[in-house]
């Protein structure tokens, strides 16, 4: 998955898909065998690494989450790579697992990450690593270039690092409006939206508020109905970001508190009865 030929092409694929594997447990993945298990599709997930979501979630918010597939008939192999793809007459039959492990699939889709387009950037000259390196006014090496996007690496206050390249449609559309008000003369901050995500899986909805990886400390609040739940996460004490399920009201509060100077402590959110929601009310007034 790279195009929108790709998601074209994966479309019509699913009409007459059999049995499907997918190669790569991040958002594409999940989001895909979450389709294929609601269409009553047999579906395996093949990961690398020892658990989903791995680079984006707490090991607490990925585990609810795997939980939610099984149940709905997803199947993970884990810590285990692809070795070979099994076909006939050009078209994909099965694939072999570096465990020995042949899974049968009539379909199957590799989403294990993307690199950034940085070749036009290359080309002009302007500074790379790992995208295209701008200031805090999203302002490449040339002063006459702006870069935006999934390309664009820019100094980021929510990064354990100080700096970030961000995948979302949010970080776009915010650092789409910062450059387009320093062309057109309006005095511009710096960039420091705070970064949010979000992604739908089946029944389930996942949303992120920060840049919650690395942390040390994460506090599971729970939902009473037990379908959901809010993971606060913390770096040396100091609250980082929330990665909520089914939990819009926590989503939001944590967007919030992530834009105001007082943090949030563990200690706090420790206490039993804490609500987020509320706590971010308190805050705001």
């Amino acid at each position: 998955m790279r195009t929108i030929d790709d998601a074209d092409a994966l479309k019509a694929a699913m009409t007459s898909a059999r049995s499907v594997a997918v190669i790569g447990a991040g958002f594409i993945g999940l989001e895909l065998a979450a389709w294929a298990s609601q269409h009553r599709l047999p579906v395996t997930v093949i990961e690398a690494a020892e658990r989903p979501m791995a680079r984006a979630l707490s090991a607490e918010a990925t585990g609810m989450l795997r939980t939610f597939h099984e149940r709905a008939g997803v199947r993970f192999l884990c810590n285990t790579s692809v070795t070979a793809m099994i076909g006939r007459q050009g078209a994909v039959d099965g694939l072999t697992t570096a465990d020995g492990e042949q899974i049968a699939a009539d379909l199957v889709v590799v989403g294990i990450g993307a690199v950034p387009n940085i070749e036009l950037a290359v080309a002009a000259g302007l500074k790379v690593a790992d995208g295209v390196l701008v200031d805090a006014r999203l302002v490449t090496s040339d002063p006459a270039i702006s870069a935006i996007g999934d390309c664009a690496r820019f100094p980021c206050k929510y990064a354990a690092s100080g700096d970030a390249r961000i995948e979302s449609v949010q970080n776009v559309a915010d650092q789409g409006r910062t450059v387009a008000s320093r062309m057109l003369g309006r005095p511009t901050a710096p960039y420091t939206s705070v970064p949010w995500f979000w992604s739908i899986q089946g029944e389930h909805k996942l949303q992120i508020a920060g840049l919650t990886q690395p942390h040390d400390t994460a506090i599971v609040k729970r939902a009473a109905d037990g379908r959901g739940a809010s993971v606060l996460c913390f770096r040396d004490d100091r609250f980082i970001g929330a990665e909520t399920i089914n939990q819009q009201r926590d989503h939001m509060a944590s967007r919030k508190l992530l834009n105001v100077e007082h943090s949030l402590t563990p200690e706090e959110a420790s206490t039993l009865g804490f609500s987020l929601a509320d706590y971010a009310k308190r805050m705001s007034m």
